[in-house]
C-alpha cells in the first residue's frame, strides 16, 4: 500500500504491509467496531485509521484498537497471515458468532478444471442462455442476469422478466432443462445471487423493514442512488417505468429466512454447481456475511458436490466462506491509474496479487483452473489471433499437441506442453485450430 495517495473505501479492519524481509498485519481484532484503514496519503505514510459512524452526539465516545504481528519471510507466507488474523478476530453480534473466528474446513475444496467465464458474456438472444458453441468447453460459468430483475427474487416456478443480455421472459421449467444440458455438456454453472431489492415494492409486494434505511430512516441506496431503465414491453407489462435499487437487510430475521428458503429451493431444483454470490461482507450489513455462511455450510451437507464462487469478497470474512474469489472492483482489483500505468514491480502490495482461490483453501495453486474438455467437437472456442495466445493455462495431463517444439510445430487441437530454458518453468498452450501453435508461459506454470 505504500505506492498510493488517494482515499479508497475499505470495508474490513485490517491491512498488510510488505516490507522486503516480513509482512506486517495492522488490525482492529473486532469486527463490531466497524473501524477502517485507509491507503496512506501521501506515500511513505502509515495508513490512517478511521470511524465512519452515521451520527455523532455529546458524550460519544470512539475506541481505537489496533493490533500489529510480524511475519518473516523465511518462515512465513502471505497466507499465513491472513489466516492468522482470521482466526484472531472476534465479534459480539448474534448474527456473526456462529461464524467467527475462521476455522479451517476439511477437506479444502477448489473448483473443478474449467475457465472462469460470464454466461451473460456469449448470449443466444433466448431468454437466459449462452450459446455453448462460442464458450470454452469445460467452463465454471458465473451464471449473471438469470434470476427475476423486477422483483428481484430466485424463481423455482412460472416465469419472470429477466435482464441477460437484453430484457426477456424465463421460465423455471425451460431454466432447469437447460442447466442439465449445460451440465450434460461439461458446463459448471454457478446460479448468481445478490443483495438488491427494488424500492419501488418497498411497502407493497415487500415488508418495509425488509429494505435496509440508515438510523436517520434514509434509505441505502445501491451506488448511492441507481435506477435501471426499462423497455416499453417491459413497462406495459410490469407497470414500472425504471426499478430503483436499493438494498435488502440482511439483518432482518424475516427477509434471512426468505432469502435462505430461494437459495435453498434454487440448489435443490436446479442442481447447478453451486452459488455465484455478487455480494460479500458488508460491516453495516453483516447478516450478508451470516447467509453466505449458512448456505456454504447447507451445501456441505445437503449438496458437497456444490461450489460457491464469491466477488468482491478478497481479504474479508466472506472469503472464508468460499471456493473461489473474483476480482472486480478497486484498487486490489487492476481499477487504478497505479495498476494500469505502474511498473510491475512497483506495486508491492501483496493484495494486488493475491490469488483468486479461498483462504479456505490455502495451499492449493492460485493459478487460474484448467481448461476442460468438451464433449462435442463443434463445441470449441474461436481461434487466437496468430502470435496471440488465449489467456488459459492448460495443465501437462491433459491432450498434448502433436509436436513438442516451440517453433515450427504442427499442433491438433488440445495443449501443448515443452519444457523452457533457462527459465525452468512449463510452457502451455491451449490450441484452438490445427496448424496453429500458441505459447504461453509464467512463474505459476508448474516448474518442468
Amino acid at each position: 500500500l505504500d505506492r498510493l495517495d488517494a482515499w479508497q473505501s475499505v470495508t474490513f479492519p485490517m491491512t498488510v504491509l510488505e516490507g522486503p524481509d516480513r509482512w506486517v498485519v495492522i488490525g482492529d481484532r473486532s469486527l463490531d467496531a466497524f473501524a477502517t484503514l485507509t491507503p496512506n496519503s501521501p506515500a511513505g505514510y502509515f495508513p490512517s485509521v478511521q470511524q465512519n459512524p452515521i451520527g455523532i452526539k455529546p458524550g460519544d465516545e470512539f475506541r481505537f484498537s489496533l493490533t500489529w504481528k510480524s511475519f518473516p519471510k523465511q518462515t512465513s507466507l502471505l497466507r499465513d497471515a491472513w489466516r492468522w488474523y482470521g482466526e484472531s478476530v472476534r465479534s459480539e453480534n448474534p448474527l456473526l458468532t456462529d461464524f467467527v473466528p475462521y476455522q479451517p474446513h476439511s477437506p479444502a475444496r477448489t473448483l473443478p478444471p474449467g475457465c472462469e467465464v460470464s454466461a451473460s458474456g456469449k448470449p443466444t438472444g433466448q431468454g437466459a442462455r449462452f450459446d455453448m458453441a462460442n464458450t470454452l468447453p469445460g467452463s465454471n460459468v458465473w451464471y449473471f442476469g438469470w434470476h427475476d430483475w423486477v422483483n428481484e427474487r430466485y424463481p423455482t416456478e412460472g416465469e419472470w422478466w429477466t435482464r441477460f443480455a437484453g430484457w426477456g421472459k424465463e421460465s423455471a421449467e425451460d431454466f432447469r432443462a437447460a442447466i442439465a444440458e449445460y451440465r450434460e455438456n461439461d458446463f459448471k454453472c454457478y446460479l448468481y445471487f445478490r443483495q438488491i431489492a427494488n424500492l419501488a415494492q418497498r411497502g407493497e409486494q415487500i415488508p418495509e423493514d425488509w429494505v435496509r434505511a440508515g438510523a436517520g430512516g434514509s434509505l441505502d441506496m445501491y451506488g448511492g442512488g441507481y435506477t435501471v431503465a426499462l423497455p416499453e414491453n417491459v413497462q406495459e407489462a410490469t407497470g414500472y417505468s425504471q426499478i430503483p435499487w436499493g438494498m435488502y437487510d440482511f439483518g432482518n430475521a424475516d427477509f434471512r429466512a426468505d432469502y435462505l428458503a430461494q437459495c435453498r429451493a434454487c440448489m435443490d431444483y436446479y442442481q447447478p454447481a453451486g452459488f455465484a454470490w455478487d455480494m460479500g461482507w458488508a460491516p453495516k450489513n453483516p447478516g450478508i456475511f451470516a447467509v453466505q455462511a449458512q448456505m456454504y455450510r447447507w451445501l456441505a451437507e445437503n449438496h458437497p458436490q456444490m461450489r460457491v464462487i464469491s466477488n468482491e469478497a478478497s481479504g474479508t470474512p466472506s472469503q472464508w466462506y468460499s471456493d473461489c474469489v473474483l476480482i472486480e472492483n478497486g484498487i486490489l482489483y487492476g481499477k487504478s491509474k497505479w495498476t494500469r500505468s505502474a511498473r510491475p514491480s512497483a506495486l508491492r502490495s501483496p493484495a494486488s496479487s493475491a490469488p483468486t482461490s479461498s483462504a479456505a483453501s490455502p495451499r492449493t495453486s492460485s493459478r487460474a483452473p484448467p481448461v476442460g474438455p468438451t464433449r462435442r467437437a463443434a463445441r470449441t472456442p474461436s481461434a487466437a489471433p496468430p502470435g496471440r495466445s488465449p489467456s488459459l493455462t492448460c495443465p501437462p495431463r491433459r491432450r498434448r499437441a502433436s509436436s513438442a517444439s516451440p517453433t515450427g510445430c504442427t499442433c491438433a487441437r488440445g495443449c501443448a506442453t515443452w519444457a523452457s530454458a533457462p527459465t525452468g518453468h512449463t510452457q502451455t498452450a491451449y490450441v484452438t485450430t490445427p496448424g496453429l501453435c500458441t505459447r504461453t508461459c509464467s512463474p505459476s506454470c508448474a516448474r518442468s
